[in-house]
């Protein structure tokens, strides 16, 4: 976990997507990344 000045934490990830080309390898780590979930996007 990363510490900001103001003492708050945030986690910190690392993540890796593999997969072949055009089966939604962005589409996903945007959805984890902006906390949303749709399964049909």
């Amino acid at each position: 976990m990363a510490s900001w000045k103001d003492g708050a934490v945030q986690e910190k990830y690392r993540l890796v997507v593999v997969g072949g080309g055009g089966v939604g390898k962005s589409a996903l780590t945007i959805q984890f990344i902006q906390k949303f979930w749709h399964p049909l996007l």
